[in-house]
């Protein structure tokens, strides 16, 4: 594709040492990041949502942006070294420790903004995003993470969706009726009357036959 503008050195940098972006292991394996902080990667992961890109979309489809703590899996931090390097579009140079709590909030609004020129400005974008900040209650959803099926989690929901609500990000939930494990029977119910009251509600769970935690299906009618 050809999208917008400069797209040299979109990527996360190493170190300061060179241009060498960053790799690092992710669900699709060796992996490098998308610099959101850089105005031009930001037009570039936007115009990854035009119709010509994302074929079969259509003005129907939310998106979820998941795993963009940034999360890392070969990394003793499981999240980016912190002296890997950000560079914006004039040059200045950021290392990842001064931008890490704002790399959800910048990924979840160039996901945002590429699906509203995607529409022509005409429709408003859904975007879930797992990691968020400041102000990204202009951009979307979010959900509380990867949570246990266990009965301390729905107060935890409960306590972190309020709290989240009074800094401002009201539109949130979590996991139903928790991602890991399998729920007891009373467990199951409780949580989806509690799921009832999020603002954001869904079921959710990792992979059915995932080891070495298999989890039963999550559809009330099973």
């Amino acid at each position: 594709m050809q999208p917008a503008g400069n797209v040299s050195n979109i990527f996360v940098r190493a170190n300061l040492e060179g241009s060498a972006p960053f790799y690092g292991d992710c669900w699709p394996g060796n992996s490098t990041w998308i610099d959101v902080l850089n105005s031009n990667a930001q037009a570039f992961w936007g115009d990854l949502f035009s119709y010509s890109q994302f074929k079969g979309s259509n003005y129907l489809y939310s998106f979820w942006n998941d795993m963009n703590e940034p999360s890392v899996f070969s990394t003793d931090s499981h999240t980016m070294p912190m002296d890997a390097v950000h560079v914006k579009a004039d040059g200045t140079m950021r290392t990842h420790l001064e931008i890490h709590n704002a790399y959800g909030a910048l990924h979840q609004r160039s996901s945002f903004r590429g699906l509203l020129k995607r529409d022509n400005y005409t429709q408003r974008p859904f975007v879930l995003t797992r990691s968020f900040f400041l102000g990204s209650q202009k951009f979307g959803a979010y959900w509380t993470g990867d949570n246990r099926a266990i009965y301390e989690e729905v107060q935890g929901s409960i306590s972190m969706i309020m709290q989240l609500g009074n800094a401002g990000h009201v539109f949130g939930g979590s996991d139903i009726p928790g991602f890991y494990g399998n729920p007891t029977d009373d467990l199951y119910v409780m949580f989806y009357q509690a799921g009832a009251w999020y603002p954001f509600m869904r079921a959710h769970s990792q992979s059915i036959d995932e080891t070495p935690f298999p989890v039963k299906d999550r559809e009330p009618w099973k």
